[in-house]
């Protein structure tokens, strides 16, 4: 059955069509706008994957730091 793409308006047979999981909840899209919405959650995926991996970062050196001032190590010329 032909239908409109809620992204693009183009017209695709909905059993060709993919399940929108972001732009458009309970909608079915077209391969292209299903591409591109992908693409999206991807990048805010890897985004916060890297901004997780940087919090942790910190606190794995902020924690060194106070293990070091522990054991008597100047750390003043550190960060």
């Amino acid at each position: 059955m032909p239908v409109p793409c809620q992204g693009c308006n183009k017209i695709f047979d909905l059993n060709d069509g993919f399940a929108s999981e972001k732009w458009y909840p309970n909608t079915v899209i077209c391969r292209t706008c299903n591409a591109k919405e992908e693409e999206e959650i991807e990048q805010e995926d890897e985004i916060e994957e890297c901004l997780s991996s940087i919090e942790d970062a910190k606190w794995t050196i902020n924690n060194c730091i106070e293990r070091l001032r522990a054991v008597g190590y100047n750390t003043s010329e550190i960060k």
